[in-house]
């Protein structure tokens, strides 16, 4: 099956917003939680990292 321009386009977006929310209500404010009580960034977590980097890139 040959998806369309639209069909593609529909499925990028969703991936964005779904990458999106969940680096933006779900990552930072745990993250930064995180590091406010350590009061070090050592623990920065690569899956946040990770998360972020997708959701940049779509």
């Amino acid at each position: 099956m040959v998806l369309s321009g639209l069909d593609f386009a529909v499925i990028i977006a969703s991936l964005t917003f779904l990458f999106t929310i969940l680096s933006k209500v779900i990552g930072f404010p745990d993250q930064i939680r995180k590091n406010f009580k350590k009061k070090s960034t050592e623990g920065l977590s690569t899956i946040f990292i990770v998360i972020s980097v997708v959701s940049y890139a779509l």
